[in-house]
């Protein structure tokens, strides 16, 4: 992430982007969205069990939290810093559990 959030082309998360743009639950592009965003957090839950991690589903969403914090930690202050903070958080969760 902290690489994507450098790039002097990043510019958000596309899809919480699209989200926010278009606030119409029912408009195609804000489905695929929500669609791609679950099939993200669905993959995390998988790693997450396959790793042993003792709550998957949570572990999915609280990771899901700080990514799309990161990154908009990164759109607003320009800076790729919410990617570290992401990690360190990341690795207290993975402990904890």
């Amino acid at each position: 992430m902290q690489e994507w959030y450098a790039s002097p082309e990043f510019r958000g998360c596309p899809f919480i982007n699209a989200v926010l743009e278009i606030a119409d639950a029912s408009h195609p592009v804000h489905q695929v969205s929500v669609e791609v965003r679950e099939a993200i957090r669905t993959h995390i839950r998988e790693l997450a069990f396959d790793a042993g991690v003792g709550n998957p589903e949570a572990f999915s969403q609280q990771d899901l939290l700080l990514i799309g914090g990161a990154s908009l930690m990164a759109t607003i202050e320009e800076a790729p810093a919410g990617a570290e903070y992401a990690r360190k958080t990341l690795s207290v969760l993975i402990d904890a559990s």
